[in-house]
């Protein structure tokens, strides 16, 4: 079903496995996960009816298997559920910390997120609100896909021109993610996010390629005051990871994954 974890190393690429909901966990395909793997996915936008659907104590009920697969499979980095502003019951921020109060102790080493933003300081503004959980953020799927009118190939690379400096160059951001995803624009030749096509790299993915990288930042965990009891496990955070002495200045930082399009299309948040 999957192609050997040294396929993808040997072209240099990471792969990352999810857990995509809970029928995942009780599937044979839980087992199947690549030993030493660089990290595991929790669920998948677990606040959206439509994808993994999971009320957090459900979620936090579910966590310890994933941290014993994480443990048996030699798999360093666990990270959270990934969640974003969904039209659903549950907010990103109130889901999260719905789940932490529930699963208190839990191994969580990284918070993922998603947004689907056309314009950078909304992007800040969003990856902000992630802060008071005080662990690295991972942005495992963002591209512009809120607003139709930005959403074609001069729109997405003038969103990722803007994205990609600030999320480099952000100290709390330790992965990010575009995700190649078509999107609804108003130019049927031209609206699309993909990177890639069978042909190899669009422009947008020569663009991508093209950005600078901070490949040696240190990345800092958040110090704004938490309202959760969770803190990361000392054990499993990766070593390039410090905390700092002192708050970073959020001022000096410039302002700034994709999902299924049925989700795109019924999320109005700015977000």
């Amino acid at each position: 079903l999957l192609a050997p974890l040294s396929d993808y190393t040997a072209v240099n690429m990471d792969f990352y496995p999810m857990i995509w909901n809970d029928k995942y966990v009780r599937a044979r395909i839980f087992h199947m996960v690549y030993e030493n793997a660089p990290a595991l996915l929790g669920f998948n936008e677990p606040n959206f009816v439509e994808q993994a659907n999971m009320e957090p104590n459900r979620a936090a009920r579910f966590w310890p298997k994933l941290e014993q697969l994480a443990s048996e499979k030699n798999i360093p980095t666990l990270v959270s559920p990934a969640v974003n502003f969904s039209p659903d019951t549950w907010g990103p921020i109130e889901w999260l910390r719905e789940f932490f109060s529930n699963c208190p102790g839990c191994r969580v080493d990284a918070i993922a997120m998603h947004s689907y933003t056309c314009d950078a300081s909304f992007l800040d503004q969003h990856i902000r609100l992630y802060y008071e959980f005080r662990l690295p953020i991972w942005l495992t799927e963002f591209a512009c896909g809120n607003d139709p009118t930005k959403a074609n190939a001069n729109g997405q690379a003038t969103y990722m021109k803007d994205a990609i400096p600030y999320l480099e160059n952000n100290p709390f951001v330790e992965k990010y993610a575009w995700y190649s995803k078509d999107v609804p624009g108003n130019d049927e030749t031209s609206a699309s996010a993909s990177l890639v096509t069978e042909a190899g790299l669009t422009s947008l993915g020569e663009l991508y390629k093209a950005l600078p990288s901070v490949s040696s930042k240190p990345v800092l965990y958040p110090t704004t005051s938490p309202t959760t009891s969770r803190s990361p496990s000392s054990s499993s955070s990766p070593s390039r990871i410090v905390r700092p002495s002192m708050t970073p200045s959020l001022s000096t930082m410039p302002s700034i994954y994709f999902p299924p399009t049925e989700c795109a299309a019924v999320d109005q948040d700015p977000y």
